[in-house]
């Protein structure tokens, strides 16, 4: 995001076009994050995170690899890119308008049910980045402010697409309600000391990208077609990332570790997630356990 800002500010002031002047600076954030008033919502998210935490051990992705070694230590990654395509896309922000979701819900329950069908698991943990600036005169500040989330739920054979959506909304609202917490402090709740090597907790991720407002929306997605992005690092074994680019299609970006998949595996996982995409869209009351993957 800071990126971002600092770009647009950039090309602002090559078109000779005035800055606005901010509200805040970063020092007023720090100063509001001291606050008593907000050490007082730390507390009470504090709980919100021991209860949805706390409940059993914390799942791992029984995933099944390529690697024989498994080693998780290892941060070399590579990226592919897949898309929904325009009609796809169309269908599915009727499911959106429908249930009430936003495309991040929509698509997140999608991914967890397919990491379902991939481990047989029925509880499954994925983090989600987010910018952390649910104030509106933050959203032009330079400076990190970035969290991560953990989504935590419950798939399994005999729920409908639809109704696991609705778990999913309900969850993502909860989560993001207490987003202020920070994850190290959630690491540091669930005595699991963070390490250089690896996410002690987070082994998928999912983030979504808004690309539809940017000045320079068209040099972005020119630059996703062309898969200019490439991301040789992988802190997680699986990071799916979705680039809302405008009403037509969705970009995703799936990048994976590979000490653990090679190309084949994530573009068959990929492909998988599209597969799912076309039958939800032709039945979205469809159950979970009638999903198929070829």
């Amino acid at each position: 995001v800071s990126h971002t800002v600092l770009q647009e500010d950039f090309f602002d002031l090559c078109q000779r076009k005035k800055l606005q002047v901010k509200k805040l600076q970063y020092a007023d954030f720090s100063e509001w994050q001291n606050s008593e008033k907000v050490k007082q919502q730390l507390i009470k998210q504090k709980e919100f995170w021991i209860n949805e935490l706390s409940k059993e051990n914390m799942p791992k992705l029984n995933l099944l690899t390529n690697s024989k070694l498994h080693n998780k230590d290892n941060f070399e990654g590579r990226s592919i890119y897949f898309t929904i395509e325009k009609e796809a896309t169309s269908l599915l922000r009727k499911i959106m308008k429908e249930n009430e979701v936003t495309l991040y819900m929509l698509l997140l329950c999608i991914y967890k049910i397919l990491l379902f069908k991939y481990t047989s698991q029925n509880d499954i943990i994925v983090g989600t980045v987010v910018a952390g600036r649910n104030q509106p005169d933050l959203q032009k500040i330079i400076g990190v402010f970035v969290n991560v989330l953990v989504l935590r739920s419950a798939p399994n054979e005999k729920k409908q697409f639809v109704e696991f959506l609705n778990e999913i909304k309900i969850k993502v609202i909860e989560v993001f309600d207490n987003q202020d917490y920070q994850y190290d402090e959630i690491i540091k709740g669930l005595n699991m000391p963070p390490t250089l090597k690896q996410d002690p907790l987070i082994e998928a991720q999912f983030t979504i990208q808004n690309f539809t407002e940017y000045n320079n929306k068209k040099e972005i997605e020119d630059s996703l077609s062309n898969n200019l992005y490439e991301n040789k690092i992988s802190k997680w074994i699986l990071d799916l990332i979705a680039f809302e680019m405008n009403d037509q299609h969705i970009v995703l970006r799936l990048n994976y570790s590979t000490a653990l998949f090679d190309e084949s595996s994530a573009n068959q996982f990929a492909n998988h997630f599209i597969e799912i995409v076309h039958q939800v869209i032709n039945n979205s009351e469809v159950k979970i356990g009638s999903l198929k993957l070829s």
